[in-house]
């Protein structure tokens, strides 16, 4: 008996949650992107959040809103697995 594999499926976005522009970041015209790294769990939630790169003011308000999305599992074969992630959030003054 040969199992096929029926490939990776799932990962995409349920619930998001839009980061809170800091204020300081207002009043210093600071804008960007912010670059981060991550898991997504079996259960759909984000782990290991990280930030590659971006400003340090934006990227606060970028983790506290990120780590409070859920996505669909990945799941391979069936099973729900970890998936890395990267997510890229635009802050930009109106």
């Amino acid at each position: 008996f040969v199992r096929l594999s029926q490939g990776v499926s799932g990962g995409t976005l349920e619930y998001q949650v839009n980061p809170i522009y800091p204020n300081a970041a207002i009043m210093q015209r600071r804008q960007g992107r912010v670059t981060l790294d991550g898991v997504i769990a079996e259960d759909g939630r984000l782990h290991d959040l990280k930030v590659a790169n971006g400003d340090s003011l934006l990227a606060r308000a970028a983790i506290h809103a990120v780590s409070q999305w859920r996505y669909e599992p990945y799941r391979l074969n069936g099973e729900p697995i970890r998936r890395a992630t990267t997510i890229t959030l635009i802050f930009k003054l109106p």
